[in-house]
């Protein structure tokens, strides 16, 4: 379906966008230590090797193999994280399909003012058998709905369960991780290649934390989706019953939106997303006061 494609080639960009800024991090981490060293000022690696290093090609040697291990473990952190915002958005994809599905529950009829008089007769004494079938329909259609929304709801908390231990992690780390490196940053030339390194370290964090939390808006709101009156109205008119089971599964669905967590406490949100800053800077604030 095209909200599927539309959907898979928007993934597809964001994991090259990340990819990117994981690349040009890990490169700028080799990239600044070969510069200081080629000016003569002393580098020390934040890594340990039982040998000395100081010497080359021993150290250009050490550089690169620190670089491409941040680069690998960058790039499993970047998979899972694309892998589990992909699932969000697809939770968010269904919750849309639904929606959908809801809102065309009854086909409308055609105009009947455009249509010969002749015509309009016949459709007319053929009513009541079509209401009859199409009476049985929207009952298959909204049987349809109640269970694909209890297999989304199913699909989130297999999701939760599974991904919950790196959300929470990442969510925990955030704000200790953004402190330190801002901390880090104001002790640098702004023109030095070890700012540039850091500020796109910053900004693959921010980009990740930020990722789970608009995704996980993105399916809130999805989730908190009503029907046009019009559709009861419709529904109606066929038969009571149905519109009266329409309302009410909507009701349901309205008062309880879809909604992952942290810790099965802090939901994940943008709101959420603007907390963590908030608290890296406070973090901050009482580090650069002492």
């Amino acid at each position: 379906m095209k909200i599927l494609e539309e959907n898979e080639k928007k993934m597809a960009r964001l994991q090259i966008l990340y990819s990117i800024l994981v690349m040009v991090a890990c490169t700028l981490q080799a990239v600044y230590p070969l510069v200081y060293r080629a000016r003569g000022q002393e580098v020390e690696l934040i890594i340990y090797f039982p040998i000395d290093i100081r010497q080359s090609p021993i150290f250009e040697i050490a550089v690169l193999y620190f670089s491409g291990m941040l680069g690998f473990q960058g790039y499993v952190n970047l998979m899972l994280d694309c892998t589990v915002v992909t699932l969000y958005s697809q939770t968010r994809v269904q919750l849309t399909l639904l929606r959908d599905n809801l809102i065309n529950l009854v086909d409308s009829y055609e105009d009947e003012g455009a249509r010969p008089q002749k015509e309009i007769v016949q459709k007319s004494c053929a009513r009541e058998h079509e209401k009859v079938a199409n009476e049985a329909e929207i009952r298959r259609r909204l049987v349809q709905c109640i269970q694909h929304h209890r297999e989304i709801l199913g699909f989130v908390k297999e999701v939760e369960s599974v991904t919950a231990v790196t959300v929470n992690i990442q969510f925990f780390g955030a704000a200790w991780v953004i402190c330190m490196t801002v901390y880090r940053m104001v002790g640098i030339n702004f023109f030095a290649t070890e700012f540039l390194s850091m500020l796109i370290y910053l900004a693959c964090m921010l980009c990740q934390l930020y990722m789970y939390s608009y995704y996980g808006s993105q399916m809130k709101v999805e989730s908190e989706f009503g029907v046009p009156v019009g559709v009861l109205h419709q529904v109606a008119s066929y038969n009571a019953g149905h519109a009266a089971a329409l309302l009410t599964f909507m009701t349901v669905v309205s008062a309880k939106p879809i909604t992952l967590s942290v810790a099965r406490i802090v939901p994940i949100t943008l709101q959420t997303f603007i907390s963590v800053l908030r608290a890296s800077y406070t973090l901050f604030t009482v580090l650069d006061k002492n």
